[in-house]
């Protein structure tokens, strides 16, 4: 059983400012509640349906919520709830240096669509990216459609909110190459790429700000071939990460 007000408790993590002064999060459908009960990931409660209780054996310590389908439409952030809903702890992550001298990194200058930054996320995932950094201006981690779109693998990989610009000038130090996404530059389908690399991709309507642009090594480029304007940023993701794993794979 759920009670009202565990109902109104969950259904406010749909709104940013609850999921902060709360410390949660909502995690939806049982493809993600499988990659996040094999994950470290602290979960507090688990509302689901009878028929997925019965399928599924879960650790003590979590409160769990057995729900009707109509209870769970209520406190859903889906358009189409699925069978079980989890209320799940947040987790803060410090930049990693040594993750970063061993391989690439991503950066994210002020991307705000959840979908971009949760297919970012699955995009590194696949590609073996073990980090990513966004600036304080891009999107919440832990919108639900950010967390939905990475189909899990946001427990994954470590997401770091941190000002790019003093960041950069770090890493620059440290002799890792900052390479940017940018319109007009070096030709992707034949680029160098050194193995400690951090690539920097801009927001989806103004590209990379000005401050940081000036401090790339190097700017990239993926060539066009047809009449489109442009590239989603979550797709030149991962043509760069592709070639990027071309290189040394």
């Amino acid at each position: 059983m759920i009670t009202t007000a565990e109902i109104k408790s969950v259904k406010s993590l749909h709104q940013k400012k609850f999921r902060e002064e709360s410390g949660l999060f909502l995690v939806e459908g049982e493809k993600l509640l499988h990659e996040l009960l094999h994950s470290e990931w602290e979960i507090e409660r688990i509302c689901a349906t009878s028929s997925w209780l019965d399928k599924n054996k879960i650790n003590q310590g979590i409160i769990i919520n057995e729900v009707k389908s109509s209870e769970l439409e209520r406190i859903s952030a889906l358009t189409q709830p699925n069978e079980v809903l989890a209320v799940v702890r947040q987790r803060k992550f410090d930049f990693n240096l040594k993750t970063a001298q061993n391989g690439l990194t991503i950066l994210l200058d002020d991307v705000r669509d959840p979908g971009n930054l949760g297919t970012i996320i699955r995009i590194a995932d696949w590609f073996g990216v073990r980090q990513i950094v966004c600036s304080p201006q891009s999107v919440e981690l832990f919108n639900p459609k950010t967390i939905q779109s990475t189909m899990g693998s946001a427990f994954r990989i470590p997401v770091v909110y941190t000002d790019l610009l003093p960041l950069v000038h770090d890493l620059k130090k440290e002799g890792i190459a900052i390479c940017g996404a940018v319109m007009e530059g070096k030709n992707v389908l034949s680029f160098e790429w050194k193995k400690s690399t951090a690539l920097v991709m801009g927001s989806e309507s103004h590209g990379i700000n000005a401050r940081l642009s000036a401090l790339l090594d190097e700017h990239v480029t993926i060539p066009r071939f047809g009449e489109a304007e442009s590239l989603n940023v979550s797709v030149a993701t991962g043509i760069f990460c592709a070639m990027f794993n071309r290189q040394f794979s």
